[in-house]
């Protein structure tokens, strides 16, 4: 019965996460103190990040980028045993893949010359904010691994 109710209560939250980003309220969203299930809200937002139109409001790229820069108590999240950065680090690298991936989906999506100058003006403005999230961490570590095909990689960094 505990596991069913904890279980309720993540997706609940969840849907509350995305609820609050549909109605606009952000500000207070990054406020909130998840605490045990702050790994699951921020798994909601990635993953509404990585499917949502570019384009489309809200914006989750930049909804997970103020969350991880909001996000000075990271903690326990899937990525704090795979990386040997301090949080503030952890979260720049984080912050600054989303932002890089936002301005690749939006170059993929540039096909019209009506739409061109509009779209490559929200890709700068996702590089240039993945570049400033990187000069926030150590030159030595300001970098990020980007997947772009099965056997190869991709590297950014300032």
């Amino acid at each position: 019965m505990f596991s069913y109710l904890y279980i309720r209560s993540r997706n609940l939250a969840c849907q509350l996460a995305i609820q609050m980003c549909e109605e606009n309220a952000v500000e207070k969203l990054v406020q909130f103190d998840f605490t045990s299930i702050t790994s699951e809200i921020e798994a909601a937002l990635a993953f509404k990040a990585r499917n949502a139109d570019p384009r489309s409001q809200p914006s989750y790229p930049k909804i997970l980028y103020a969350w991880y820069v909001k996000r000075g108590d990271y903690r326990n999240g899937p990525y704090s045993l795979v990386f040997t950065y301090n949080t503030c680090e952890l979260n720049s690298l984080l912050a600054a893949l989303t932002m890089y991936q936002r301005s690749r989906k939006l170059r993929d999506i540039i096909v019209d010359p009506t739409s061109f100058i509009s779209l490559a003006e929200d890709q700068l403005e996702s590089l240039s904010i993945a570049i400033n999230a990187l000069y926030l961490v150590d030159e030595k570590s300001a970098w990020i691994l980007v997947p772009v095909m099965p056997d190869s990689v991709c590297l950014l960094s300032h």
